[in-house]
């Protein structure tokens, strides 16, 4: 009976050893900043290489970082902020950003929110969600992933590299939108929540070691001249100057613009003759004199060409003439008549 009894108790502790063994389901692979995990009830510090168990929560502090690596060949990226709970198949995000690498040699975790249904074998892809909106969204760096609502999962999409999607109360009744092209300023924005974490992409590897801070050249502080403001006079009043032109303003224009000092003057054209040939040059008009004056002007008589001399010979041949005499001239002034 005793033996019996012994034999009893080790098989229940091989048995309470196998169960926890099962439950395993994590493991933390690197930490920054604080983080906590719930389990059994009981919150304890997460430090680097622990366990992760079946129904743990997972509660990272602002500006902290948490990576955990499953049993299925992936890892799992957590940014400040990020709550989720483990269980052996998925990850449940509860709120903030999760950065999912699959490594595709086995079925990866699926990632829950609260809206969404995410499957995907090999690739890279980033999960966020916002409890405050209820807005649920994945974005695919690489590779492809399902995605699909809890409400009908066999309903999927296909989210491919490059593309995004979201699930939102406010549109389409929470269900998951179709697929969106995202620009590379997106995609780099939203690889920013991550700091230290490397694309396994090497192009985008690449493009994550240039410092997201450093603004482009054409507008670096130390590159950029330093602007002057020059004043123009611009408005004379009664012989003033206006006030945006005195004391110091006035003496800054004069010692950058010496010119302006004095005014140029222009140079004086002489005027020459001018002569004109072959015209007779008119006389002044007579003023006219206004017809209140009631002084009649005699109208001036045209000028005649005939001469004194003219007159006194046509006299002479009119006397030599013979004179008609009464009746040729009564005859002479009836044919006239007719």
């Amino acid at each position: 009976m005793k033996k019996l009894i012994i034999s009893l108790s080790s098989s229940l502790f091989l048995f309470a050893a196998y169960a926890g063994e099962v439950k395993l389901v994590g493991k933390v692979h690197s930490l920054s900043g604080e983080a906590f995990i719930v389990e059994d009830g009981q919150a304890r510090t997460l430090r680097p290489s622990s366990d992760v168990h079946e129904g743990a929560r997972i509660l990272v502090s602002d500006g902290g970082r948490v990576t955990i690596g499953d049993f299925h060949d992936g890892r799992h990226h957590l940014t400040g902020g990020t709550h989720l709970s483990a269980h052996a198949d998925r990850l449940v995000l509860q709120k903030g950003a999760l950065w999912t690498q699959a490594m595709g040699r086995a079925s990866a975790w699926a990632i829950h929110t609260p809206n969404l249904v995410l499957q995907g074998r090999r690739g890279e892809w980033v999960t966020t969600y916002n409890p405050a909106s209820r807005r649920s969204q994945v974005t695919t760096i690489s590779g492809e992933v399902d995605v699909a609502s809890p409400q009908e999962p066999s309903f999927k999409y296909a989210v491919a590299a490059g593309m995004f999607t979201f699930a939102d109360p406010a549109h389409e009744d929470g269900y998951p939108r179709s697929p969106t092209k995202l620009g590379m300023s997106s995609l780099m924005r939203t690889l920013a929540m991550f700091p230290g974490v490397k694309s396994n992409d090497a192009g985008l590897a690449r493009l994550q070691q240039e410092d997201p801070k450093r603004a482009p050249a054409s507008v670096s502080e130390g590159n950029r001249p330093k602007g002057e403001v020059t004043f123009f006079r611009t408005v004379e009043k009664n012989g003033t100057m206006p006030s945006s032109l005195e004391g110091q303003a006035h003496s800054y224009l004069l010692k950058k613009s010496p010119a302006i000092r004095k005014p140029k003057v222009a140079k004086q054209v002489s005027v020459a003759p001018v002569k004109i040939y072959g015209f007779q040059q008119s006389t002044a008009p007579t003023a006219r004199r206004p017809a209140s004056s009631g002084t009649s002007q005699s109208p001036r008589s045209p000028h005649s060409g005939n001469t004194n001399d003219f007159s006194e010979s046509y006299r002479q041949h009119e006397q030599k003439q013979p004179k008609n005499s009464q009746e040729v001239q009564s005859l002479v002034d009836d044919l006239k008549s007719f």
